[in-house]
């Protein structure tokens, strides 16, 4: 389990007091977390890798993306948190994606940047597509 505080201003405490965006990639993080979660947050899930409780998530708003399948179809696995990244940058505008990349770019292993990239990519345009067919545009 990670926490990110993103804020304009000061953060003036280390953690969270109500997450506004829940991103879950495992059965046993959402066996854990899930009913603990303030009642407004986005929750975004593996949607592979984590079986929602329809009771529990009644009435919130829950996002799926296929971050391993995408991570799978650039040939590494190892990437899907990258793919959910860009999923979470595209479905929420939280972070832009400039400084997201540029993120990615400077923290994964040296020899990885090009399909690190490609998986933030490939999470961020799964989002674009999604939200433009919510919207009845042509992808």
């Amino acid at each position: 389990m990670a926490e990110i505080i993103i804020a304009d201003g000061e953060i003036a405490y280390p953690r969270p007091m109500a997450a506004d965006v829940v991103v879950m990639m495992s059965q046993e993080a959402y066996g854990t977390y899930a009913r603990s979660r303030p009642q407004h947050s986005l929750l975004i899930v593996d949607e592979d890798l984590v079986k929602l409780d329809e009771e529990l998530e009644k009435g919130r708003q829950v996002l799926k993306v296929p971050a391993t399948r995408l991570a799978e179809g650039l040939g590494r696995r190892m990437v899907a948190n990258i793919a959910m990244l860009g999923f979470l940058c595209g479905s929420t505008n939280v972070v832009s994606v400039a400084a997201t990349r540029e993120a990615v770019m400077t923290s994964v292993p040296k020899g990885t940047e090009e399909l690190n990239l490609k998986a933030f990519d490939a999470g961020h345009e799964h989002a674009r597509k999604i939200f433009s067919e919510a919207k009845g545009d042509n992808p």
